[in-house]
């Protein structure tokens, strides 16, 4: 009996170490993923380092045309018409997807700017700020990282990046009205303009005006 409860004891103690070293093991792998994210993220190489909230005025060119924006009193308005009421969570999403960019690497060989597709940028957006004003210019897509190519416009730096920002910034001013204004415009297009009696001749194919005459003749 004394045996057996010897036994048992030591499968309890040992059960109990397994448990403790299963624990300790747990722990550190969380520890060590943690660093090794950290370090990642280290590596990474900043870009951008204003935050939304920062940014007073950007513009990008889309079409060949330049659209520009200002912020005042945290409403953001179009330099083209400041009287449209813009939706102030689309330009911020917008706008968050530049903050903070990071780059996974950096071409420092990058005197060539045709092989990156920078030397005529498919897109240029340029951002003001309370420190001045930051331009982008997009490049390329790297066919084997699937990243994309963008130089730093006040610098001579090229960098890899993993956002596709001339997708972001695609919208022309309409596309940003909020809904209210929207549907006004849409109410206002749909009413103007409109001749109830050309609407008729085109449907119809006849000439009103000589349909009756044509009427009167008959009369008499």
């Amino acid at each position: 009996m004394k045996k057996q409860k010897k036994q048992f004891l030591g499968m309890l103690l040992v059960l109990a170490v397994l448990a403790a070293a299963y624990g300790g093991i747990h722990v550190y792998n969380q520890k060590q993923e943690k660093k090794e994210a950290s370090e990642e993220e280290a590596e990474k190489l900043t870009v951008v380092d204003f935050k939304t909230d920062d940014v007073t005025a950007f513009s990008y060119v889309l079409g060949g045309q330049v659209y520009a924006y200002t912020k005042t009193d945290g409403e953001w308005t179009w330099d083209g018409d400041i009287s449209l009421t813009l939706d102030t969570s689309q330009i911020d999403a917008m706008l968050d997807a530049v903050t903070g960019l990071t780059a996974e690497s950096e071409i420092t060989d990058g005197e060539d700017l045709v092989q990156y597709g920078l030397e005529n940028p498919s897109g240029i957006i340029t951002f003001t700020t309370a420190d001045g004003t930051m331009t982008l210019q997009l490049g390329d897509k790297n066919a084997v990282t699937g990243q994309y190519y963008l130089k730093v416009a006040e610098s001579d730096k090229i960098y890899l990046v993993s956002r596709d920002l001339s997708g972001t910034f695609s919208k022309t001013p309409q596309e940003l009205l909020n809904e209210e204004e929207t549907e006004e415009t849409e109410s206002v297009d749909a009413t103007e303009g409109v001749d109830a009696t050309e609407g008729v001749e085109t449907a119809v194919g006849v000439d009103v005006t000589e349909s009756a005459a044509s009427e009167d003749s008959t009369e008499e």
